[in-house]
């Protein structure tokens, strides 16, 4: 039995979701989010679409080297999706190099336009 359209739709939404992030795609980022976004980083400090964007994804303030996940899991009811995983991220900001590793929760939204990613919150897993 094939996995329902929703299912296909979002597990293609988070494969573009890293392929973006990893890429700068700052555009192609944009066309995922809800109108209303909100990411919450692992010091706390809550952003917006725009300043999400241009703290993680814009190429001119931060290089993505890596960003590896492990024990996801994808919880769809009707027309919300609830992802839980475990990411570990490696990138540059200006010229200082970072590594983290975090509880990731991200809530995604179905629209007439398909799924849009509308909240992530991350908790760090390492020692600070």
């Amino acid at each position: 039995m094939e996995p329902p359209t929703k299912h296909i739709q979002l597990q293609t939404l988070l494969t573009n979701r890293h392929d973006y992030l990893m890429q700068g795609n700052r555009q192609a980022m944009n066309q995922l989010l809800s109108d209303h976004f909100s990411f919450i980083d692992g010091q706390g400090r809550q952003f917006d679409a725009e300043t999400y964007l241009d703290h993680y994804v814009d190429l001119n303030q931060i290089k993505w080297i890596d960003q590896t996940n492990e024990s996801m899991v994808v919880e769809v009811f009707e027309t919300t999706a609830l992802v839980q995983e475990i990411v570990e991220d490696t990138f540059s900001y200006g010229h200082t190099s970072y590594v983290g590793r975090f509880r990731s929760v991200s809530l995604y939204h179905w629209t007439t336009k398909g799924w849009k990613w509308h909240f992530n919150q991350l908790t760090p897993l390492d020692p600070s």
